[in-house]
């Protein structure tokens, strides 16, 4: 009784799982839905094409699902991107109480609405006890659109030296909400955003919003365009955070040229006298003339007095003018005109500081007037490599007195330099009288072809006024060239008639300068002939330098034996390009030719020795035999 009982509780239980599954009223749910996959989120938007939609289902069965097959039924502007049928989606070994996902691969049309459209799994799948089962699911999909953002400055010309406001317009002409948006600024070198950091709140779909930079940009970058980056992120409309990033481009505008005139009220100035000068400056440009400094130099004859020659003029607006006075004296000189620079110093547009120089000539009202100094120096050329000594001859061909005359003496070339006297002096020089002064300077082995001695001259007339005067004398520089034979080889060193013979010369230049187009020529006697050109061309010869070169020569047959003597000319030219020559004397010795004797070995006389073989082995049988003879008669 008790085994039929338990035999009944047992098979009651059993039974009881199918009961349950046909009184379960769903065994499936889609708990969500996402367009792209989990690790790559995607904007869906209307026309997108082949777009990944993963939902995730949770299966409420009792017993293992072995297989799962889900089709997806699509609602109106939705299709399937990978084929005609419905998408569907596969899932294997679903153990009860389990989420899964499915992906599924669908076009959007371009018509498709922004919001939430119903689709419907059909669920279709087999269990361990059961098979064939169908069920359906439906859920809804949010679409939500896709965020563009383009962001456009106001201006894309910007002013160098300066803060600029830039408003940039942030659009979103995407069907998307973009909301949280961070902006940063990356701008290039020289220039400075004051917030490098923007934050906007959202940017609704098809709307636009604004924020504003301030940007310096530094006076060198006027005339050169720059690059400024955008970068930072957002939430798109499925509230996934992405990224953006765009480069604008800049012009900077060029600094306006400013443009301003200096002019005077005169154009004579007096001579030996302090002449008042006044000075107008006028700004003709667009642009002010900021923190203005005038600044004035005059040659060696005029001087500014009464002050420095330098003058704060301020700022000196557009159209604007301004006058300042100077006074000038004028030393008693022979000059008919003098010019005088004016610098002007400001601060343009920009905040760059500029300075320009204008020059104005003056006309210096005066007689005709002669120095009373005449010049003569010798030797005018000066020698390369040593140190030279120089004559000058000072006289005074006018008809008064010079008084308290000094003179320095230098060269305009930098390479030859004047050693002595510094400085000469002579307290009076009386007309007709005619000074001497001895002088050395060092002529260096580089130094130019030529250079200018410059004295400058300063003396006193009987009136006690300064008279200064520049005076130059064009002098040549010439180098030492001096050729030194090394070496010389005659080969043969006897040459017959009607024999080759070359002659090697090695010439060194032990001078101070570069021989320039040498050149060999042979004087040849009666009896001999160049072989080859009548000439040998050697080329520049460098300083310490051995070069060698060859001549060919024939003796003719006709010559006959003996010494002959061979002058050879060697030219060249200097750093001046005059031309020098350098004679050589060779002396070569003609012999007769040498009689040579050939023997030739009689016939008959060539020794044979398969002749001697047999005579030699006889004799040493007979040696043999004799000295075994010979011990056996001894026992």
């Amino acid at each position: 009784m008790n085994k039929k009982l338990i035999l009944l509780i047992t098979l009651i239980l059993l039974t009881l799982p199918f009961y349950g599954i046909r009184a379960q009223p769903t065994h499936f749910d889609v708990i969500s839905s996402a367009w792209g996959t989990s690790s790559n989120p995607v904007e869906a938007a209307p026309g997108d094409l082949n777009v990944p939609l993963t939902i995730s289902i949770q299966y409420f069965g009792y017993y293992m699902a072995t297989s799962v097959r889900a089709k997806l039924l699509l609602p109106s502007n939705f299709s399937n991107a990978v084929g005609m049928e419905e998408p569907t989606a596969i899932a294997v070994n679903v153990q009860p109480n389990t989420i899964f996902s499915l992906t599924y691969y669908l076009n959007i049309s371009p018509n498709a609405t922004i919001g939430k459209h119903t689709f419907t799994a059909k669920i279709m799948w087999n269990t361990t006890w059961e098979y064939n089962m169908i069920e359906q699911v439906n859920f809804t999909v949010s679409l939500k659109g896709k965020v563009t953002l383009n962001f456009e400055p106001s201006n894309i010309y910007l002013s160098p030296g300066q803060f600029n406001t830039i408003t940039f317009k942030v659009e979103n002409p995407g069907d998307g909400e973009a909301r949280n948006l961070n902006i940063n600024v990356l701008s290039p070198a020289q220039t400075i955003v004051d917030k490098p950091s923007q934050t906007i709140d959202k940017v609704e779909p098809h709307s636009k919003t604004n924020f504003t930079l301030n940007v310096y940009i530094a006076s060198s970058l006027a005339g050169q365009p720059i690059t400024i980056m955008l970068t930072g992120g957002y939430r798109d409309a499925y509230l996934t955070q992405r990224s953006f990033s765009q480069s604008i481009g800049f012009l900077v505008n060029p600094v306006e040229m400013a443009m301003f005139k200096i002019s005077c009220d005169k154009v004579y100035l007096e001579v030996g006298e302090a002449n008042l000068v006044k000075v107008l400056l006028e700004n003709l440009g667009k642009t002010p003339l900021k923190n203005m400094t005038l600044s004035v130099s005059t040659s060696q004859f005029l001087s500014i007095i009464e002050g420095d020659g330098k003058m704060f003029l301020g700022t000196l607006q557009p159209q604007d003018k301004v006058e300042t006075l100077l006074k000038i004296y004028v030393s008693p000189t022979s000059q008919t005109s003098s010019t005088i620079t004016f610098t002007v110093t400001y601060y343009d547009t920009s905040g760059a500081i500029k300075s320009e120089n204008r020059y104005l000539t003056f006309l210096l009202n005066t007689t005709t007037w002669v120095s009373p100094i005449s010049i003569n120096v010798n030797p005018t050329t000066l020698v390369a490599g040593k140190l030279n000594d120089i004559e000058v001859l000072l006289t005074n061909t006018g008809d008064t007195t010079i008084k308290r005359l000094s003179i320095t003496f230098s060269f305009s070339s930098s390479q030859v330099t004047w050693l002595t006297p510094d400085m000469f002096k002579a307290e009076k020089i009386s007309p007709g009288e005619t000074v001497t002064i001895k002088g050395r300077a060092y002529n260096p082995p580089t130094a130019t072809t030529s250079t200018i001695m410059q004295m400058n001259i300063k003396y006193y007339d009987e009136g006690g006024n300064l008279y200064q005067e520049s005076r130059s004398v064009g002098m040549l520089s010439q180098g030492i060239i001096e050729l030194k034979v090394v070496d010389t080889t005659i080969l043969p060193e006897k040459p017959s008639p009607g024999q080759i013979f070359s002659i090697t010369i090695t010439i060194t230049n032990v001078g101070t300068i570069t021989a320039s187009s040498v050149s060999a020529l042979p004087q040849l006697p009666e009896g001999f002939r160049m072989f080859g050109a009548k000439s040998v061309f050697v080329g520049d010869m460098q300083v310490n330098v051995p070069t060698t070169f060859t001549l060919s020569i024939q003796a003719l047959n006709t010559t006959r034996p003996q010494k002959y003597n061979i002058p050879i000319t060697v030219t060249y030219y200097d750093n001046l390009r005059e031309l020098h020559s350098f004679n050589l004397d060779l002396t070569v010795d003609v012999q007769e030719k040498n009689v040579v004797t050939t023997t030739t070995a009689a016939v008959g006389k060539v020794l044979n020795l398969s002749s001697l073989i047999l005579p030699i082995v006889f004799g040493l049988v007979l040696f043999v035999t004799g000295y075994i003879i010979g011990k056996r008669a001894k026992r």
